[in-house]
């Protein structure tokens, strides 16, 4: 799973230092503001996935220090598995932005009108 987070770090913003939230709204929610183009959408799922990321290095922090007790270990597992689907939406639509923003420069030399000639 390392290499999925290698990606995400790489589109990191540097960090806010606030809080982690135990609960981390999806970019897809309606108080989202609209964002613009597919890198976009991209970079809102890696941000996701760090956030998810982050919260399931507290909670196994948590683990080591202290302990978790089931409901913990079931939180943990839950996090875990937020953080790996999240992760491949990410990877989904980064793949997506890469892939539109190589026909962008083909759509621009393509005369409109249809077939060239």
């Amino acid at each position: 799973m390392a290499a999925l987070f290698a990606r995400a770090r790489a589109r990191a913003a540097p960090s806010t230092g606030g809080p982690i939230l135990p609960s981390v709204p999806s970019p897809r929610d309606a108080t989202t503001p609209d964002l613009d183009g597919p890198e976009a959408v991209a970079d809102a799922e890696w941000a996701r996935v760090r956030a998810l990321a982050a919260t399931v290095a507290r909670l196994e922090a948590q683990e080591v220090e202290h302990g978790l007790d089931e409901a913990g270990v079931a939180r943990l597992e839950r996090a875990r598995v937020r953080v790996a689907r999240a992760a491949e939406r990410a990877l989904l639509a980064d793949g997506l932005a890469d892939r539109l923003a190589e026909m962008r420069p083909r759509e621009r030399a393509t005369p409109s009108g249809g077939a060239g000639g």
